[in-house]
């Protein structure tokens, strides 16, 4: 019964939100997550980020720093705050050579940071380190 259930839950796959404001980056993003066997979800702005977290709990979050109304970081910030939600990892995608954004990053709490250009090598690297051996969230 246990290995049954086991079997179930890991056969679900783990829900990813993506957030950028760049359509090409979250095309890019979806298709290498589907390609790896993740449910992606998509969204262009820091308010589309809200609007689906009042409903969905994703198993990961990559969220454009920069995004527009609500920034990466403050929406960290304010889902760090929720108890639902701080258990899920949050990785922000940052411009290479942004120092500022990644000392910001750190007092938000990000779990990770991810850079721009974005490659797969690094987006793998990224969920390996924070979706290995999680269980699905409820």
């Amino acid at each position: 019964m246990v290995a049954a259930l086991h079997f179930v839950l890991c056969s679900i796959p783990m829900t990813i939100l993506v957030a950028d404001t760049n359509p090409a980056i979250r095309t890019l993003m979806t298709v290498l997550l589907e390609a790896w066997h993740y449910e992606v979800m998509t969204v262009a702005s820091g308010q589309a980020v809200l609007d689906y977290l009042r409903h969905h709990t994703p198993e990961l979050m990559i969220l454009e720093g920069g995004l527009h109304g609500i920034s990466g970081l403050e929406l960290c910030s304010r889902i760090k705050r929720i108890r639902r939600l701080r258990v899920a990892p949050v990785i922000l995608l940052l411009h290479s050579g942004d120092e500022m954004a990644r000392v910001q990053a750190s007092l938000v709490n990000a779990n990770g940071i991810l850079t721009k250009p974005i490659s797969g090598q690094n987006l793998r690297e990224i969920l390996t380190e924070f979706l290995t051996s999680r269980p699905p969230n409820d």
